[in-house]
């Protein structure tokens, strides 16, 4: 269903023959509608497509590969994922790059708000819409650490990123916190900038892959060590100027946002205390 990351997996054994060798096919088409009432859609299926293949199997880019028995006891957990021995690269005419540490970062900063018991923090959570304040809470109300995050890092749930749920911290955020199930990064490459990041993790193309990368059971999971692996295209220098100055506007209308909030706020709490 398209509400649900949760895939079905099959796995068919021949008997009596000894495993020397897997063959990964990925349906993304079985042939009916990803709703309730499942209608029949027009044209071939994945899974014909995978009966045409399995008697002589070959690898498909992005859909099927051949896997020897020593490269899945080498995973060292015995991994079955398709995507695990497979990746999932947009067709670009454009440079491909891999979100590698040559160009994100991950940032682990942490704080346990309970040695400051009295304090105010601002928690943050992130949408499909971006950064926004969820909670503010006293030190003494916490039973954990939680992250940090600083003006210009990109944070994310690693349950939802894969419907888009990325956000760029604005600088009226600088400081604020996180869960510590988030994963918290930025970009360390001004040929790739972080709005420029953002923006292409959010599309419908790259949820896709996402999903397809994610470690899941009942809920898509997308660690750091998975985000790495993603290629994207390389922007033109001219593209990344404009990215920077539509960033630098952003940023300015989400702190004059804030400001406006907080004068709201304020009438609020005046009328609260009379």
């Amino acid at each position: 269903m398209p509400y649900t990351p949760t895939k079905t997996n099959i796995i068919y054994f021949k008997k009596g023959q000894n495993l020397r060798k897997v063959y990964f096919f990925v349906v993304f088409n079985d042939g009916f509608e990803l709703n309730t009432k499942r209608k029949l859609i027009s044209g071939d299926s994945d899974i014909k497509k995978m009966l045409s293949e399995y008697d002589e199997p070959r690898k498909l880019k992005g859909q099927a590969n051949v896997v020897s028995y020593e490269d899945i006891e080498n995973s060292e957990t015995w991994n079955l994922r398709p995507f695990f021995y497979m990746e999932d690269i947009p067709e670009c005419k454009e440079e491909m790059t891999y979100l590698n540490r040559t160009i994100i970062k991950e940032r682990n900063e942490k704080i346990d708000p309970r040695e400051e018991p009295d304090r105010k923090f601002n928690i943050l959570e992130v949408s499909q819409n971006g950064v926004f304040l969820s909670d503010q809470l006293a030190g003494y109300e916490f039973t954990q650490a939680y992250k940090i995050v600083r003006v210009g890092d990109l944070a994310y749930n690693p349950y939802r990123i894969n419907i888009g749920s990325i956000g760029l911290i604005p600088s009226h955020f600088d400081g604020a916190l996180v869960s510590p199930a988030y994963v918290v990064f930025r970009s360390i490459n001004e040929d790739y900038p972080a709005s420029y990041i953002q923006t292409i993790l959010k599309s419908p193309r790259y949820m896709l892959i996402i999903m397809n990368y994610s470690l899941s059971s009942a809920r898509a999971n997308l660690p750091f060590t998975e985000l790495m692996r993603i290629k994207i295209p390389k922007p033109k220098l001219e593209d990344i100027n404009n990215l920077q100055n539509f960033e630098k506007m952003l940023d300015s209308c989400h702190t004059e946002t804030n400001k406006i909030q907080e004068s709201i706020g304020k009438y609020i709490k005046k009328y609260l205390t009379l």
